[in-house]
């Protein structure tokens, strides 16, 4: 008698197949509605990426990469279009000033894409940035499988397939959440840690403001994980020095310092890109909490401590479980769901980078699997939260659109409608917080920490 198939070390059992070809399904319609839809979006294809591609090919020429009319002129020159460098409105020119708001570390590593000439550059960043992608959401549905295979997997295939923006835009942010959840995978299965070690330093190069919560609960969760934390730092550390080293001796980047900024402060501005605030033509796209307060005052004076205080309070009480109860791969799931949705309110984001919410799934799966009535309340967050991040939601929420218009004197209905995703991510956090005090029997979750265990209801 044959031995039933393998697949990542456990048997392919048919709900667990079942659950895998669902969420396979999720990413193929996913890229078929990008291909059914590219000719309606010629212009905007990439053009997140044209923008990181004029930079490193800067960086490769030896002029400043955070210069938006030396980065444009490198583009021209290696095979892009100017119908490419000035798409037409409203779209966000890649070359406007201060559109350029990567690190040295990410340009750096990026660089290697910068050695093709376009468009080739941009279809091999998509290739790898796909193949990552996949690469993530296979673990975590793999992940999921250890539960509830077919149920989880059905909400991580919607997930995947209602948002095709970040693969559009060409955005980096592909790349980082992909190595942040890869390495999140490989730190909670302690499998491959040297793989998960450079993944996870490699997502903060590109991108660290993604990862640095989830890095916070390794560095306090278990001895262990500590000590993984740690690598990544000090690989992070020596992985930087470097771009550091090259920026700060050539004569063009000299002045890195000083520039990035500029252009921080610049992307930020009333009504630019970065802009969380009313002014902003697509600030339905912006999901931290900034984008929810400026509705009630815009002035980054007030919004900005109002968020990052209301935040620290979060943390704290969120750091309180971390290190009270006792280490399992239940705690993990479900300390590191409640931090993926909050990570994304504290600083700027996009709802691009929503793709680290892939590390919600397990939760869910793991709820749906032990306690009936907590597992369907996360089921409706957590599908609710796949829709308003979709991109049929914010096509139909931008602030041009005649509904969101019509209720412009109607603050509450404007915050809801254009400002729903920081609201839901706010309640998920909070719902996932619950339960780590509340630690329902079946859970075993166990600690001394808040009220004694309850019994789940019957179902």
């Amino acid at each position: 008698m044959s031995a039933p198939p393998m697949l990542l070390g456990r048997t392919l059992t048919r709900d667990r197949f079942i659950g895998l070809l669902l969420v396979l399904l999720g990413g193929l319609y996913c890229l078929g509605r990008l291909y059914q839809t590219h000719d309606n979006f010629t212009h905007y294809l990439g053009v997140d990426f044209r923008a990181v591609y004029g930079s490193t090919r800067c960086l490769i020429a030896g002029c400043n990469p955070y210069q938006a009319t030396e980065i444009r002129t490198q583009f021209l020159l290696h095979g892009g279009s100017v119908a490419e460098a000035d798409p037409p409105p409203p779209q966000y020119g890649p070359f406007e000033p201060y559109y350029v708001g990567y690190p040295p570390p990410a340009l750096f590593y990026l660089a290697p894409f910068a050695l093709l000439p376009w468009p080739l550059a941009w279809f091999v960043f998509l290739a790898v940035g796909i193949l990552l992608y996949a690469i993530a959401v296979m673990l975590f549905a793999d992940l999921c499988s250890e539960y509830v295979p077919i149920a989880a997997s059905a909400c991580l295939a919607y997930f995947i397939a209602v948002e095709h923006d970040i693969v559009m835009l060409g955005q980096p942010t592909l790349l980082a959440a992909s190595l942040l959840c890869i390495g999140v995978w490989c730190l909670l299965k302690n499998r491959r840690p040297r793989l998960g070690i450079l993944s996870f330093a490699l997502s903060l190069l590109l991108k660290p403001h993604l990862g640095g919560l989830f890095l916070l609960y390794f560095l306090l969760a278990a001895p262990s994980y500590r000590k993984r934390a740690l690598q990544i730092i000090g690989l992070a550390v020596i992985l930087s020095l470097p771009a550091l080293s090259w920026f700060s001796t050539h004569a063009a980047t000299r002045n890195w310092l000083q520039d990035y900024k500029t252009n921080l402060v610049g992307i930020s501005a009333p009504g630019k890109a970065s802009d969380p605030g009313p002014q902003n033509q697509s600030e339905n796209l912006i999901i931290s909490l900034q984008s929810l307060v400026s509705r009630y005052r815009d002035q980054p004076s007030f919004y900005n401590p109002v968020v990052w205080i209301f935040s620290a309070i979060v943390v704290c009480v969120w750091i309180y479980p971390v290190l009270r109860r006792r280490p399992s791969q239940e705690k993990d799931i479900l300390c590191l769901a409640c931090i993926a949705a909050f990570s994304m309110l504290p600083v700027y984001h996009r709802s691009y980078d929503s793709r680290a919410l892939l590390i919600l799934f397990p939760a869910l799966a793991l709820l749906l699997q032990r306690t009936i009535w907590w597992g369907r309340a996360a089921t409706v967050l957590t599908l609710f939260a796949s829709f308003v991040l979709s991109e049929w939601y914010s096509k139909h929420t931008h602030p041009n659109n005649h509904i969101v218009r019509s209720s412009h004197d109607h603050l509450i209905v404007q915050t809801t409608i254009v400002h729903i995703v920081p609201l839901v991510l706010l309640g998920i956090s909070i719902f996932y917080l619950a339960l780590l005090y509340v630690a329902p029997q079946p859970l075993a979750l166990r600690s001394d920490i808040g009220p004694h265990t309850i019994e789940e209801p019957a179902s």
